[in-house]
């Protein structure tokens, strides 16, 4: 097949337009520099919950130290703590994960116990009133806490809009905390059983016609190319970069379509692969294939979640009517 490779990047209008496609334009920039993403990250308005996990990385990645505020539909506020680029508190709308229901579902103490705790007047957090009067170890103590926290950034992923701002400010590097090797795992997990499918396929029709490379970071020991939606395709990085379009790559089903999805997310969000040049292909048995396969997206899809579709693909703001 004939194909042409254009020197063409995504329009500069979405960056102007909508600071969640700002995000994502970070995908198609070989070298980015900390202030840029930095930016990019207090510019965030309004976005989808599975564009949380790829934010929440981008954050450690670059250090970050303030709060991260969310508000969903009902106007419920989560706020994720950083310090440093880690993760150092998650505090969520949910009695489920409670730090004295988690003790309890541990078994780290007796219901007695809690109740004791709850009981002392003190202007101490629940975990020290118990520390203090030796109702719990402290080993103990930062499990749970550690387990609460990773509970609630799981729960923040939701498939619906959401509205964000990023506050920078001092916030005190404390134990336990998420770093980025832990927030790497829970990437992966998220990735894999929580962000959609047809979400993925849908978010990555913009990029259809661009090819793929390694980004300058990209090292074969890297650990995420051991995780299993990676390490389960042999060959799947060189193969993804050998300068076919997306749709191309994807067309050929010699990796199972989905999996692929959920595994490419993965290498973008962690900047080890990033999106090059666009490939134009002057075929139109290939474009109509591609038509269909837009066709096939819209199906089901309310005149609202089309428009979202579409504004996706065509670069143009969420918002505009």
């Amino acid at each position: 097949m004939d194909c042409v490779k254009v020197k063409e990047t995504a329009p500069r209008q979405e960056v102007e337009s909508s600071p969640r496609k700002a995000l994502y334009l970070l995908f198609n920039k070989p070298k980015v520099s900390v202030r840029e993403k930095r930016k990019v990250i207090e510019a965030l308005e309004e976005i989808h919950g599975f564009d949380l996990p790829y934010l929440y990385s981008l954050m450690v990645e670059t250090l970050a130290t303030g709060h991260l505020n969310i508000v969903n539909g009902k106007g419920e506020v989560s706020g994720i703590s950083f310090s440093q680029g880690k993760i150092v508190a998650v505090d969520i709308t949910d009695q489920e994960t409670q730090l004295g229901t988690l003790l309890l579902e541990s078994g780290y103490i007796h219901p007695d116990d809690l109740k004791e705790g709850l009981n002392i007047t003190s202007s101490k957090r629940l975990g020290e009133k118990l520390i203090s009067n030796n109702l719990l170890s402290p080993h103990a103590f930062n499990i749970a806490l550690a387990n609460q926290m990773s509970i609630r950034l799981s729960r923040t992923i939701v498939d619906a809009a959401l509205k964000v701002n990023f506050v920078t400010t001092d916030v005190e590097l404390t134990h336990p905390h998420i770093d980025s090797d832990a927030l790497s795992i829970f990437l992966h997990d998220w990735i894999a059983s929580k962000i959609s499918v047809k979400w993925l396929k849908a978010h990555y029709m913009q990029w259809g016609d661009y090819s793929l490379a390694k980004s300058s970071t990209f090292q074969p020991t890297h650990p995420v190319l051991m995780t299993p939606l990676v390490a389960h395709f042999s060959g799947f990085v060189d193969y993804f970069t050998k300068g076919q379009s997306l749709h191309q790559l994807m067309d050929t089903k010699k990796f199972p379509e989905d999996t692929a999805y959920k595994a490419l997310h993965l290498l973008l969000a962690k900047g080890l692969l990033i999106f090059g040049d666009r490939t134009a292909v002057m075929d139109p048995v290939e474009r109509l294939k591609h038509l269909k396969k837009l066709q096939s997206q819209l199906q089901g899809k309310n005149n609202l979640e089309a428009w979202d579709l579409m504004a996706r693909i065509a670069g143009v703001s969420d918002t505009e009517p």
